[in-house]
């Protein structure tokens, strides 16, 4: 029975098992038998489960390696071996450094140390990322991750790592930061010129503001002064007296309102929380001092506070409802209106009128410069007003449209925010 006994417990799980006939012997017997059963379906099931992992990892689409300690190779599977192109024999028990990690990277950053310090300090490195060398000599970016593995007394025996290759995602990070840098230098480069182009407009602003006014200045005072002191002029120089002055008023208006628009973009916004039913109605009181204007019907709806420039909201009010009388002057009874509606929960200002109107195919090119819509002669302007209109809006972060049909009237609807 002993020789039994010690052949069973040296692992012969097969040798029979015959005690000395006897009740305790013959329950012996069976749990013996019970155990080495037992054993033997733990067993199967440990080489049934050790077989599946082997083949999961050898089957799986992702680099897997085991190093010790010291950073020698003890398992690849039949991926990484493809992958980097050495058999398992070949790369068992060496070095990773000198084998599938360079001592130096593309960049020359210290891929030893790294390594190294992997082994000392496994915690610090769960995930990591490396350029890694295959055996031709090829380089590959691969992403991995670290687990250590210990022994029962707590010493770091193993690292298992998992990696993939992702060397076209580095391919596109380093082609997205080429393609930055360009940005950034094309962007350097159009600053400098926008830089200079305003040095320019300044001179422009300059030019403008002390060299054409003179003349026009004399233009128009010269022209009054024969109207004044030559009465007795015949009435076709008077005509032309009067297109003279009138035309240097007009020239004299045009320069002043390019002068604002080109200034626009270089001037700080000063935004303030404003009423702006006061602005609207200090307008239409000076509105309705100017000659012709006395018939036009104002009406002034609600008009929630914002947040705006206070001189150029008052801009924006003059140039809509001034445009507004301009184009309805030729109805019986003109009628110009301010007020605001809600739009999407959001408070959006409209300036109506009854006036001649346009089709809308020409919206787009509304707010332009120097885009009329109408006859030059019959309605007079600079073609810049709408334009100075959507820059001060759009300066403040807001939108505007347009709403109009022939013969119907038009109305502007605008936001500052």
């Amino acid at each position: 029975m002993v020789e039994d006994v010690n052949a069973i417990a040296g692992g012969n799980l097969d040798h029979p098992f015959t005690p000395p006939i006897g009740e305790e012997m013959i329950n012996l017997e069976e749990s013996v038998s019970s155990m080495v059963t037992r054993l033997k379906d733990t067993i199967t099931r440990l080489r049934a489960s050790e077989e599946n992992y082997r083949t999961l990892v050898q089957s799986a689409n992702s680099i897997i390696l085991r190093t010790d300690a010291g950073g020698r190779v003890t398992f690849i599977n039949d991926y990484a071996q493809k992958f980097f192109g050495y058999t398992a024999a070949e790369i068992t028990g060496k070095n990773l450094i000198g084998t599938i990690v360079p001592a130096l990277d593309s960049t020359g950053k210290d891929l030893a140390a790294k390594i190294h310090d992997l082994s000392m300090n496994p915690g610090n490195y769960e995930t990591s990322e490396n350029e890694n060398t295959r055996k031709d000599g090829s380089r590959a970016w691969i992403a991995w991750t670290n687990r250590p593995l210990y022994d029962t007394q707590g010493n770091l025996k193993e690292i298992l790592s998992v990696g993939n290759d992702i060397s076209r995602l580095k391919q596109v990070e380093q082609e997205i930061q080429a393609l930055n840098s360009e940005l950034e230098q094309r962007v350097a480069e159009r600053t400098r010129q926008l830089v200079d182009a305003n040095r320019n407009l300044e001179s422009f602003t300059y030019s403008v503001s002390h060299d054409l006014r003179a003349p026009l200045r004399a233009i128009s005072g010269y022209s009054t002064i024969l109207l004044q002191e030559l009465p007795d002029i015949p009435e076709k120089d008077r005509r032309y007296l009067e297109m003279v002055r009138r035309n240097a008023h007009g020239m004299g208006k045009l320069i002043d309102d390019l002068l604002q628009f080109s200034r626009l973009g270089q001037q700080s916004l000063h935004k303030v929380m404003l009423d702006p039913a006061p602005v609207a109605w200090e307008v239409i009181r000076d509105l309705r001092k100017e000659p012709g204007n006395q018939g036009v019907e104002f009406r002034v709806g609600s008009l929630p506070a914002c947040q705006a420039d206070p001189i150029l909201f008052r801009q924006v009010i003059i140039n809509l409802l001034s445009n507004a009388v301009k184009f309805s002057q030729i109805r019986d009874h003109p009628v110009v209106e301010i007020g605001s509606v809600t739009e999407n929960g959001r408070d959006v200002y409209f300036v109506r009128d009854n006036g001649i109107g346009f089709h809308m195919r020409y919206a787009d090119k509304i707010f332009g410069v120097f885009q009329r819509l109408h006859d030059e002669e019959r309605y007079e302007g600079t073609g810049v007003g709408l334009a100075i209109v959507h820059r001060i809006i759009e300066l403040h972060g807001g939108s505007i449209r347009v709403e109009s049909a022939p013969d119907k009237g038009t109305t502007f609807f605008f936001t500052f925010d």
